[in-house]
């Protein structure tokens, strides 16, 4: 498929409907309308569920790739415990582009969904488990087809390389009270993960995935079970996508403590401007110290020392506070957000942070604190495991400003400097002069931002391929098609250049990205922006990738050229 030239096409007709994207969406209030066989019920259901690491480029992939321009509405739950919109359930629901694979889709209404509740692991055993999950389905009752039932909003987005797009997005919240109005509990047709879905299979470790409570019961899916290994992944359909950059964020005040003590020691420049956030002023953290963060051997930051002039001090040093400007926290114990079990952006951080599972005797993750102020209070450090990349924003938002909206930091205004892994296109409002935006931000590994850039030249570590799984006994074989155009789409050069396009960081271009081994494309040296492929993959030998394997060079016809840096 030429997707250099379906973009052009898609981008042409976006950048003529710019700004009125509204008038063409479809809804399920216009099945009453004059225009019922148009907009009516949709003629494709199709469910999907797994990590949220791939949230944004799977809406982008929705927008830019899947959908004829301007017919996209999307739906999103509103949850007590998340300050962002989906975090648990998005649908859209849109007419199929002309160039999707299977003729059957193109024109169609389809309504596509995502669950990101459970995260990655909801992509993986519940597919393999033929487990019904909550599913968000509009058409779903009289009432969730009502225009009144939703808040009605547009936000202004990148269509296709084109700003200022306005998507319709419509909002209701979901609790257990009224889930029947929303809700549908059916089987996904297919799971996303950002890391090959085998590492998630791995008996008795912190990546096999735990349970969460379904909306709909308020109790944890039924029918769950541990005893999946990756032989099982011979009943599904795999398919391979690129890679994604995961990032490490740290709380706005943590965030300046660390610029001002790398400028005492001279690893940041004196001319860096505390709270700036252009590359040359990202602070940094080598692996090994961040080994010992996720792994709670360092409980306290006034364990962390520096050496200033000659004088050892604390990272808690009054004088650092002051040169931050920033008060200090309620307790300088260690705060520590990793993920829930089954979530991809712990596996992939305990693989290239810790080696876990994959050595013999590696440090495990740490263990996680019970959520309740009694336990928050005595713990040292501070373990959280947010069900979510949205999830984990949440927390580093309470654990900066004392509140708690994530229902993970229990101690009333308690604050604490806060580290968390997450995926790295988050909060990309902020300014490179550090205005905007959320009230946390990234950090450097060893020197090196979470950029494409650097993940090209063999330089920043945390990053893996993803990978979807197809049940083949669900839905028809035009439903499941869908999925090869998702795999092809995430794992393609031009189609991650237009989705990177809606979240370039002040810091440098992030996201998702092609391989050697998902795309047939020349790697450039130097790297070029608007051309993101790698040269470098985890794949084996079976033909999948696999997280425990040092990334290498691989040829894919057009050279397998590396950037010595």
């Amino acid at each position: 498929m030429n997707f250099s030239n379906q973009l052009k096409t898609l981008a042409s007709a976006v950048a003529l409907l710019a700004g009125s994207q509204a008038a063409h969406a479809i809804t399920p209030w216009q099945a009453n309308d004059a225009n019922a066989s148009n907009y009516g019920t949709p003629d494709y259901v199709i469910y999907t569920s797994g990590g949220a690491a791939q949230d944004l480029a799977y809406q982008q992939v929705v927008l830019d790739a899947l959908s004829v321009p301007g017919s996209v509405d999307i739906f999103q739950d509103i949850s007590a415990t998340s300050t962002s919109n989906g975090s648990r359930f998005t649908s859209f629901y849109f007419i199929g582009a002309s160039t999707l694979t299977d003729a059957a889709l193109r024109g169609k209404k389809i309504l596509l969904e995502k669950r990101s509740l459970g995260a990655a692991g909801y992509g993986v055993v519940p597919i393999l488990a033929h487990l019904p999950l909550d599913h968000l389905d509009i058409f779903h009752t009289a009432t969730s087809k009502l225009q009144a039932t939703w808040t009605n909003t547009t936000q202004s987005l990148v269509v296709n390389g084109v700003s200022g797009v306005s998507v319709p997005f419509h909002a209701a919240s979901i609790t257990t009270a009224n889930a029947s109005t929303f809700l549908t509990s059916t089987q996904s047709h297919g799971g996303f993960a950002g890391v090959d879905t085998a590492a998630l299979l791995a008996q008795g470790s912190s990546n096999y995935p735990d349970p969460v409570k379904e909306v709909s019961t308020n109790a944890t899916t039924a029918g769950w079970t541990y005893a999946l290994t990756p032989d099982n992944l011979s009943a599904v359909n795999r398919i391979s996508t690129g890679g994604l950059v995961y990032g490490i964020g740290v709380t706005l005040d943590f965030y300046k403590v660390l610029q001002a003590a790398q400028i005492a020691t001279g690893d940041l420049p004196a001319t860096v401007t505390v709270g700036a956030y252009d590359q040359a002023s990202l602070p940094s953290i080598s692996r090994n110290f961040l080994a010992s963060i996720l792994s709670g051997n360092i409980t306290d930051w006034s364990n962390v020392k520096l050496n200033v002039g000659g004088t050892t001090k604390s990272l808690t040093d009054a004088s650092i506070r002051t040169a931050a400007g920033v008060s200090a926290p309620t307790s300088t114990k260690v705060a520590v957000g990793l993920r829930n079990t089954g979530a991809a952006i712990g596996a992939v951080a305990y693989a290239k942070i810790l080696n876990y599972p994959y050595v013999d005797q590696a440090a495990t993750p740490a263990a996680l604190v019970p959520n309740t102020s009694a336990a928050e209070s005595s713990a040292a450090p501070l373990v959280k495991g947010p069900t979510g990349a949205s999830a984990t924003q949440d927390l580093l938002l309470d654990w900066q400003g004392g509140t708690n909206n994530s229902g993970l930091n229990n101690v009333s205004g308690a604050k604490y400097w806060g580290i968390a892994v997450n995926s790295a296109d988050r909060n990309n409002t902020v300014t490179t002069a550090g205005t905007g935006g959320k009230n946390w931000r990234y950090v450097k590994i060893d020197g090196y931002a979470p950029t494409i850039e650097n993940v090209a030249a063999g330089n920043y570590p945390y990053w893996a391929e993803g990978e979807i799984i197809v049940d083949p006994s669900v839905g028809t074989s035009h439903e499941q098609s869908l999925f090869t155009d998702f795999g092809n789409h995430l794992g393609s050069v031009a189609v991650a250049s237009v989705v990177n396009a809606a979240v370039i960081q002040p810091w440098g271009s992030t996201g998702i990205f092609a391989t050697t081994a998902t795309d047939s494309g020349a790697i450039d040296v130097p790297y070029v922006t608007t051309h993101p492929i790698v040269g470098l993959t985890h794949l084996g030998s079976d033909g999948y990738t696999h997280l425990g394997i040092v990334p290498y060079a691989y040829d894919n016809g057009n050279g397998n050229t590396i950037e010595l840096q």
